[in-house]
């Protein structure tokens, strides 16, 4: 039976989604400035209504460079202007995803909850975490969601026992319950028909790729655990898997740790996001 709670989370999740959803549909690209002002003002009334006058999405907003009130009138303008637009697309359709991820957890009948396999539910510590070639941002995600009081499970330093690797793969993510995918410029390459298209065939600008076993086990945990319970870490600028483009990634360059815990608790896996942020508890 759905708690009072659940139910409020629910009704406001509802309530809110449609108009995150207008106010990303009616992205301001171009227009005139009272036109966006007033997007402008709408969209911090609907962040500060659903999540709180002191909440952490409401920070985030005010101190985002969103685009400004004209279009840009130099290539430099133009630049910096599609980089906000990108920002800003990308914080909206976050919060959208926020609010899809609790409509389905909080609602009375979850049909995903049903659904998720019966070993992962009953050991709701675990978090794979799937990486590239990049030390850092593994070690980093690793201490922090330990911190938090969840298991982070890294594939190499688990025991061989005489598996191949994906027999050591498929063991070890049996009882995840959510996986971080770390999606790092290890790798760069482009389609052949870029390639084609290239002037300087002998020296073609590449793109930045994640290694092609993050992909595929990106793939893998789409499949398994479903999107609510699978958070991309992206470098800005690395590529984005084309199949899987429209899913929130989580900027690792800057705030990724508030995001993360967001993601984390709206996949309903138990987390203390306090003490892995380092608040103080009063």
């Amino acid at each position: 039976m759905q708690s009072e709670s659940d139910r409020a989370e629910y009704d406001l999740a509802t309530k809110g989604l449609d108009t995150l959803k207008r106010l990303l549909n009616e992205f301001p690209e171009s227009g005139e400035p009272a036109q966006f002002k007033l997007w402008h003002r709408s969209l911090f009334a609907m962040v500060e209504y659903i999540f709180g006058p002191r909440s952490t999405e409401l920070d985030d907003l005010k101190t985002m460079e969103l685009p400004c009130y004209c279009p840009p009138r130099s290539t430099e303008d133009s630049m910096y202007y599609e980089e906000d637009l990108a920002k800003a697309r990308t914080y909206i359709q976050e919060l959208v995803n926020v609010q899809e991820y609790k409509i389905r957890l909080f609602a009375p009948s979850t049909p995903e909850r049903a659904s998720f396999p019966e070993t992962a539910t009953a050991l709701t510590s675990d978090v794979f975490i799937v990486h590239g070639h990049d030390n850092a941002p593994k070690e980093e995600v690793a201490r922090f969601l330990e911190k938090g009081g969840l298991n982070a499970i890294i594939l190499h330093e688990k025991p061989n026992e005489g598996k191949t690797i994906i027999e050591k793969f498929e063991s070890n993510t049996e009882t995840a319950c959510f996986a971080v995918i770390l999606l790092t410029p290890d790798d760069v390459g482009l389609s052949k028909k870029e390639y084609d298209a290239k002037p300087d065939k002998n020296n073609p600008a590449m793109n930045s790729r994640a290694r092609q076993n993050v992909v595929f086990e990106f793939g893998y945990f789409v499949g398994k655990l479903g999107r609510s319970r699978v958070c991309p870490l992206l470098v800005d600028g690395v590529e984005k898997p084309s199949d899987i483009d429209g899913v929130g990634y989580v900027s690792l360059t800057s705030g990724w740790r508030r995001l993360l815990a967001r993601e984390i608790a709206a996949a309903g896996v138990p987390f203390n996001s306090d003490r892995a942020l380092g608040v103080r508890e009063s």
